[in-house]
């Protein structure tokens, strides 16, 4: 028999636009360690940085997201440092308009265990 998994779901409603639009203060503090204006600086760095993925996160992506948010974790036992997976779904308005920024935002991180973005 194969190992036993443990499947979670969670889904949530909430305004993403608006959430983005007034989470600076927050990521100031986690990003900066307080410092303002680092959310800032990092936004303009992701939408003109010739080496990254030059998208403009609230007009290339957040004004074509949804409302509905679904995280899946899946846990396969034994439990072990590689055991824990998540999947985060974000309902878009505009599919075709979300699929150039996310792909090139996705670039910006290393797949972990091998894996690529190229499928996306």
């Amino acid at each position: 028999m194969g190992a036993s998994r443990h499947r979670h779901v969670h889904n949530a409603v909430f305004d993403i636009a608006n959430a983005f639009d007034n989470c600076g203060s927050l990521l100031d503090e986690f990003l900066g360690q307080g410092e303002t204006g680092v959310w800032d600086e990092v936004k303009q760095s992701l939408k003109e940085d010739p080496n990254g993925p030059q998208v403009d996160l609230r007009e290339d992506l957040i004004k074509h997201l949804g409302r509905r948010v679904s995280v899946l974790t899946d846990y396969q036992l034994p439990i072990t440092t590689t055991s824990e997976r998540l999947m985060f779904a974000i309902e878009a308005t505009n599919p075709k308009a979300v699929r150039p920024p996310s792909r090139s935002l996705c670039r910006m991180i290393r797949p972990q265990n091998g894996g690529t973005w190229e499928d996306m």
